[in-house]
């Protein structure tokens, strides 16, 4: 059984438009990316001192 063209339609508009969102929604969990890494480097080299949980010393 062959699917006419008016069926298929809807369903190629569909993949169109998530085609054309995917390379936004990876340029923007790219961007969360770096920016997490970044905020991890710069906490590691800098570590708060003002949060009891990383002053307090346990024995």
């Amino acid at each position: 059984m062959e699917l006419s063209p008016a069926v298929l339609e809807p369903g190629v508009v569909f993949v169109a438009r998530v085609a054309a969102f995917l390379p936004s929604l990876f340029a923007a969990l790219l961007v969360f990316l770096l920016g997490w890494l970044l905020a991890k480097a710069v906490q590691h080299h800098h570590p708060r001192r003002d949060v009891p949980w990383q002053t307090a010393r346990f024995n």
